[in-house]
């Protein structure tokens, strides 16, 4: 059980580096989440982890890749071959992530000018 608690410590560990990143407060995620500011703050402290649930609802929500972070962290050493299949997965993820943020920027560009 101690395994698995570590290996969750360090997936939501790495996730909130990969939030500061993109800058995403943690107001946010707290909205997200239905959690409250306070939990969230002992999450991105470490006191606390994220679920695997939570990950993946942030990380659909907010259009961020996770498939490395998940990966990596569940499965180990990697041979050569399968590590640069995940590269290649996180590649295409990412382009992925990206593409559908554009996509949702145009969209609201397009209904704030339909407003107007």
């Amino acid at each position: 059980m101690s395994d698995k608690r570590s290996i969750l410590q360090e997936i939501s560990r790495e996730f909130v580096e990969v939030l500061a990143r993109h800058k995403v407060p943690q107001t946010e995620i707290a909205r997200l989440t239905d959690k409250n500011k306070g939990t969230v703050s002992r999450i991105f402290n470490g006191t606390y982890a994220f679920s695997l649930d939570d990950i993946k609802l942030i990380a659909s929500e907010l259009k961020i890749p996770t498939i490395g972070i998940i990966t990596r962290h569940l499965c180990g050493e990697l041979s050569p071959d399968m590590h640069n299949m995940l590269q290649t997965l996180e590649a295409a993820e990412t382009t992925l992530c990206n593409n559908l943020n554009e996509l949702q920027a145009i969209k609201k560009a397009r209904g704030k000018k339909a407003a107007s």
